[in-house]
């Protein structure tokens, strides 16, 4: 399965009965029509019901992150994610919005500082990764990411478009060898 936070209405219909079987698995749920439309769902032939079983699962989280009272766990949770699909801005704001509920989790604001530089915004990356620093001293993963991000153009103060260009390759560096220690 992919494409859980896809977030632009985009239904991906791989096969005849995806549309179907969709609404037969999450047409109950609060926001139907809105999760049914809003959410990329692939069905593969021969799809598990452990597949399908994340997938519920991954609905209802969405859905209860979607909520004022959701937790920081819930919220962490959606963002990592998020940024499995590749939908940075997404997780940003989702590890945000857990981080203001619980201001020294070092490893949902790693998250947060390893979403910023993929999306472009290395300054703010290297902030993120600095409190890291301030809270657990100790952590190589965000020391790491500083080292990492430190030599790119974004960091040195080009513009965001010009950085964002030249950056790219690095950052899928970052978020493939930066791990959460």
């Amino acid at each position: 399965m992919t494409g859980v936070c896809t977030g632009d209405g985009t239904a991906s219909i791989i096969s005849p009965n995806t549309a179907s079987t969709k609404t037969r698995l999450l047409g109950h749920l609060p926001d139907a029509a809105e999760r049914l439309t809003s959410m990329t769902i692939s069905f593969y032939p021969l799809a598990t019901k452990h597949d399908l079983r994340l997938l519920l699962a991954v609905a209802a989280l969405k859905s209860r992150c979607r909520q004022p009272d959701a937790s920081g766990g819930e919220l962490a949770s959606m963002a990592s994610l998020c940024r499995q699909d590749k939908n940075y801005a997404e997780a940003v704001a989702y590890y945000r919005r857990a981080l203001a509920s619980d201001y020294g989790q070092v490893r949902w604001r790693l998250g947060l500082a390893q979403a910023l530089a993929e999306t472009g915004q290395v300054s703010e990356a290297m902030q993120e990764a600095r409190i890291c620093l301030r809270l657990r001293p100790q952590m190589t993963a965000a020391r790491s990411l500083i080292e990492k991000l430190s030599v790119l153009p974004a960091a040195r103060g080009s513009s965001p478009r010009a950085a964002r260009s030249a950056n790219t390759g690095v950052l899928k560096l970052v978020g493939e060898s930066t791990s959460m220690h």
